[in-house]
Formats: C-alpha cells, sequence, structure tokens
C-alpha cells in the first residue's frame, strides 16, 4: 500500500503541473477530503463530526467526484466495494455491426479479389487454354514442365484485379444498403432479401464491367499464348482495334458474369444465414466463410458452363490471325455444338471447379476477414477512458482508498477533466489476431 500511495503522489505531482487554478483547488479539495477520512479511520475507525458528514464536503464531493459509468452512489450503505474494471464483451454473430464505408469496401475487395486471383493463376490459364483450343489437354497441362506456362500473366491479373474488386464490392455494399433501407421503408418481407441481394450484384457488375472487360480481354489473351505480357497486349490490341478493341466481347462477357456473380454472392449470403441460425453463439470464422464461398461458387458454375465457355470463345478470337470464325454469341453456340458436340460446352468444367471455385472460396474469406479487420481497427481508436488505464486512473483508485471511510463510501473519483489517451498503434497483423483470438474466445 505504501508503494501506491508514492506512485500516487508522484502522478498527482505530474497532474498537478498540468492543471490550471480550478482543477488545482478541486485537486487539493479530495486530498483534504482523503486526509479526514484516514485520520476518522486511524483513531477507532469512528470519523469526526468535520470529516465527511458536513454539508459543504458532501458539495465539494459532488463537484469533484463524478461516479464511473454504470455504478449508482448509494450513500445509505455501510460497505465498501470497488467497481470492477470493465471487461471486453464476447463477439456473437447476434451483435451490432456498424457497415463499412465506401473507400472500407474499395480496399477489402481490391485486397480480396487480387490475392484470390493471383493464387489461382494457374488454374485459371488451363481453364482458358481448354477452352479456347480443342488441342490441349488436362493431363498434359498438369505436368511439371507446364508450370511455367501457366503462371504467365500473374503479375498482370494481380495489378488488374484491385480495381475490379475496388469497385464491384464497393458497389454491391453501398446499393445493397440503400435497398435495404427502402425495403425496410416499405414493410418488405424478409423473404424478398434474395433478390435483394441478387440485384444489388447486378448493379455492381455492370458498374465495374467498365473495368473488368478489359481486364478480361488483356487476361484471356495473355492466357491464350496470343500475347507474352501485359505492355504488349494492350499496344497490339490498341493498335489493331483501338479502344474498341479493349471491349470485344462485352455483351456476352457481360451476360455471364451478371448471373454467375450475382447467383454467387446470392447462395452465398444465403449460406451465411442458415450459418447463422444454426450456430448463433459465435460469428463465422474464416475458414467458414471460404467454405460457404466455394460451395456457392460451385453451384453457380455448374449452371453458368456454357456461357462462359462461348464468352472465351468469342473473346480469344480476337487475337487469331484471319477472319474471325464466330460472328456471335448464337452463331457461336450453334458452331460449336455442330462440329465439337454437347459435350464441348463442359471440357471446361473440371479445370473451371478447380480454379474458380477455390478462387471465390479465398476471396469470400479474405472479404469477410479484411471486414473484421477494419471494424476492429475502429474500435481500437474510438475505444472508451473508461476502459484505460494509465497514470490518472491508478491514481484516482489509490485515492479511493484513502479516502473511503467505513461510514461514508463512495466509488472510485473522476476528474472533471478527461483527457483522452491515445491507443498504442497496432499493425494489421496485431488486429488480425486479435479478431482471431476473440473468435476462439
Amino acid at each position: 500500500m505504501r508503494r501506491q500511495h508514492v506512485l500516487a503522489f508522484l502522478h498527482l505531482v505530474m497532474h498537478l503541473l498540468r492543471c490550471d487554478a480550478r482543477e488545482i483547488s478541486q485537486v487539493s479539495s479530495a486530498i483534504s477530503l482523503g486526509i479526514k477520512s484516514a485520520l476518522a479511520r486511524k483513531s477507532s475507525f469512528l470519523p469526526p463530526a468535520n470529516a465527511l458528514s458536513t454539508k459543504e464536503n458532501t458539495r465539494i464531493a459532488d463537484s469533484v467526484f463524478v461516479p464511473p459509468r454504470g455504478v449508482v452512489r448509494d450513500r445509505s450503505s455501510s460497505s465498501t466495494s470497488r467497481p470492477p474494471r470493465p471487461r471486453p464483451q464476447k463477439t456473437t454473430s447476434s451483435s451490432t455491426i456498424r457497415p463499412l464505408v465506401f473507400w472500407e469496401n474499395m480496399v477489402c475487395g481490391a485486397i480480396s479479389r487480387s490475392v484470390a486471383q493471383t493464387v489461382m493463376h494457374p488454374a485459371n490459364t488451363c481453364k482458358t487454354l481448354l477452352q479456347s483450343s480443342p488441342d490441349y489437354r488436362f493431363r498434359e497441362l498438369l505436368k511439371p514442365s507446364m508450370f511455367h506456362r501457366l503462371s504467365i500473366g500473374a503479375g498482370a491479373n494481380l495489378l488488374l484485379s484491385l480495381p475490379h474488386g475496388a469497385i464491384n464490392f464497393a458497389v454491391l455494399e453501398a446499393v445493397r444498403h440503400r435497398l435495404g433501407k427502402l425495403a425496410k421503408q416499405f414493410h418488405t418481407p424478409a423473404h424478398f432479401d434474395p433478390a435483394l441481394d441478387f440485384v444489388s450484384s447486378c448493379i455492381s457488375t455492370i458498374s465495374c464491367s467498365a473495368v473488368s472487360t478489359p481486364q478480361m480481354v488483356i487476361m484471356d489473351n495473355i492466357m491464350a499464348g496470343n500475347y507474352p505480357h501485359l505492355a504488349g497486349a494492350i499496344t497490339q490490341i490498341h493498335a489493331k482495334y483501338g479502344v474498341a478493341g479493349f471491349y470485344r466481347g462485352w455483351l456476352p462477357g457481360l451476360m455471364g458474369k451478371i448471373p454467375a456473380y450475382a447467383l454467387t454472392w446470392t447462395f452465398f449470403q444465403r449460406f451465411k444465414n442458415l450459418r447463422a441460425r444454426l450456430i448463433p453463439d459465435r460469428p463465422a470464422s474464416n475458414i467458414e466463410n471460404s467454405i460457404m464461398g466455394s460451395t456457392a461458387s460451385a453451384l453457380t458454375v455448374c449452371i453458368m458452363i456454357p456461357v462462359d465457355t462461348i464468352k472465351t470463345r468469342l473473346v480469344t478470337q480476337a487475337g487469331r490471325v484471319g477472319p474471325a470464325k464466330y460472328k456471335g454469341i448464337i452463331d457461336c453456340a450453334r458452331t460449336v455444338l455442330r462440329e465439337e458436340g454437347l459435350v464441348s460446352f463442359y471440357r471446361g468444367l473440371p479445370p473451371r471447379l478447380v480454379s474458380v471455385v477455390p478462387m471465390i472460396g479465398i476471396q469470400f474469406g479474405v472479404y469477410e476477414a479484411m471486414k473484421r479487420i477494419m471494424v476492429q481497427r475502429q474500435k481500437t481508436r474510438t475505444s472508451s477512458p473508461d476502459t484505460y488505464y494509465g497514470p490518472e486512473q491508478i491514481m484516482q483508485e489509490t485515492s479511493m482508498e484513502v479516502a473511503a471511510s467505513l461510514a461514508n463510501p463512495f466509488p472510485a473519483p473522476r476528474f472533471l477533466k478527461r483527457i483522452t489517451p491515445q491507443p498504442p498503434r497496432t499493425t494489421w497483423r496485431d488486429r488480425l489476431k486479435l479478431s482471431n483470438k476473440s473468435l476462439a474466445n
């Protein structure tokens, strides 16, 4: 206890050096009350008449000391109890999480999309080669000697995926938030939520098509072997077709992306709601989000693989020498069905499942993890002073130990002037570890 008194005295001196005249008078009144109560306890534990029973001392105590949040001052009680320190509450799936702002969704979407597409780039290249030409065989592409061929364009894919993911997820979350507000205003039933998710994804896909279509044209041609690298693809496509060359296959690509992205997002949201009803006591982990995203993507791929094959044929024929083989979507479907049969539409299904399903699983898992990191970053910056115990809080608790008497207890004092502490700087790795620790608890 003596060591606490010495520390309290040192902190009190440091505090007085920063105070003005009014605050010094308040602190001196608090010290006077503490000394009188200490003397009263020392002498047969009975406070004198002028220790804490006078109206003046009561008025000073009320003006200087403010009880903590959630603590009610009880002067009729005869026992002294220290208010417990607040403990962090466990985050559950039913807790309210603030929606992210536009730029936060852009950061989360850009990181998740770029990571997922870069990791799964070799499998996506394998799918493109099988869909663009019947000369390749799946077993031949799995040989170790073909790894360099499958990894061509990984850097370009990483660079072009950043704006695609940023625009897609930012617009998707913003539109879904607005549609949710409109649904509440018109009292829309809850079973219309899948339709709102589908419409939101459609709008975001159309909005980001200005960025995603050039990425699709450039990457499909690089993966098919028509151009060696990103700079060569941009230069030659612009020299041969102009700016319109980057949007060749825009309509079939958009027709394939709109239902594919919308179905994947809708299935993912339905799986999240189902999981929340089955396990309501904790939020979904990163692995669970990845599994739900992979399952949603697998269902969508099995439905949309013929459209993706037609889109790939139309896009990759722009880089070939000679006249175009297919004139449009219907002509491409008829020609492929007549010359190669119905099985050719599903030739890219195994590599498509191998490339897209893990990619969407990684993308949704990273996206949900980034959202938790953003929310945790905001909580760290806006932490309450009541949950932070610095030198001032230690001095306040020590003053309570000295000043409290058996006859007139009061809670730990709080000075009127509160200095909001600056939390320690944390990196994204620390915030990720903190989020994983909260999930484990």
